[in-house]
């Protein structure tokens, strides 16, 4: 599931399920810029069977020509080896304080 319920103000769907849910949500994200991309900021953070993963993305609106430049953060759910659940948030504290690393 690539669930984006607790990426304040998502204004599209909350949650895509399987793996065709996620590669729709990136293809329908990625259609919007030119030049997008995305990187790892610092290290992956451990949290037992999940991952924070804290990311910059860049790219220009296709629509308006505007530049985005925007930090974010993954929370990554793993059992028996295989990735089943990813969480967006807004920021790195955010994602940080929902697996228990931060206080």
């Amino acid at each position: 599931v690539w669930d984006m319920s607790q990426f304040r103000g998502w204004p599209e769907q909350q949650t895509y399920p399987g793996i065709e849910g996620a590669l729709q949500f990136m293809a329908d994200w990625t259609d919007s810029w030119e030049d997008w991309d995305f990187e790892l900021v610092g290290d992956l953070h451990d949290a037992g069977d999940k991952v924070v993963g804290i990311y910059r993305q860049h790219g220009r609106s296709k629509a308006t020509g505007m530049p985005l430049e925007m930090d974010f953060a993954q929370v990554w759910t793993f059992r028996e080896g295989m990735q089943i659940r990813m969480e967006m948030y807004a920021s790195a504290d955010e994602a940080l304080e929902a697996v228990g690393l931060r206080e």
